[in-house]
């Protein structure tokens, strides 16, 4: 059986704010975990892309009507219950996550001890989020998905190392 390769492109659409050395890697081990945590078949690749407040803004202004900035944004190419599939490679194409950096860093300082472990849990709680939004829950639905979206995102931070301890929607 061959093994199955997943991919996870990490796009930085933003020129204001260096990406902490790390960052990168944090992402995608927070992808692989989510698709572990959720034991999702693959092979999968997931597009993040890294925005800054003024184009997060406009997206969330765009696509929910809403005329401000967040944090995360996901657009999930979930169909009928099937993803859609790069002819190129064969994997699913789950979809994009969209993250404000500025965003990412102010909730780090706002909820952790020290910047330098808050921006990378920050990132894992974020990618986290976005990952299960692709994967088709939604908190904004009921209570039930809710929950059960904190409940898998607490999971990928204690397969990541962290504390699920400041998990929130």
């Amino acid at each position: 059986m061959p093994e199955e390769i997943h991919r996870i492109y990490i796009l930085d659409r933003q020129k204001n704010i260096k990406l902490p050395v790390g960052l990168r890697m944090i992402i995608r081990r927070t992808c692989h975990a989510s698709i572990e945590v959720e034991k999702l078949a693959g092979p999968i690749e997931v597009n993040v892309i890294i925005v800054d407040d003024t184009y997060m803004r406009s997206l969330n202004a765009q696509y929910r009507g809403i005329d401000k900035t967040t944090d995360v944004l996901s657009f999930s190419n979930l169909k009928d219950g099937k993803y859609d599939i790069n002819p190129e490679t064969g994997r699913q194409m789950l979809g994009d996550i969209i993250v404000s950096i500025v965003k990412m860093q102010e909730q780090a300082l706002e909820n952790y001890n020290s910047f330098e472990q808050g921006v990378y849990q920050e990132a894992v709680r974020l990618v986290s989020h976005g990952m299960f939004h692709l994967l088709g829950y939604d908190h904004e639905r009921d209570n039930i998905s809710r929950d059960q979206m904190r409940e898998l995102e607490g999971r990928v931070l204690n397969f990541m190392g962290f504390s699920e301890s400041v998990v929130y929607i």
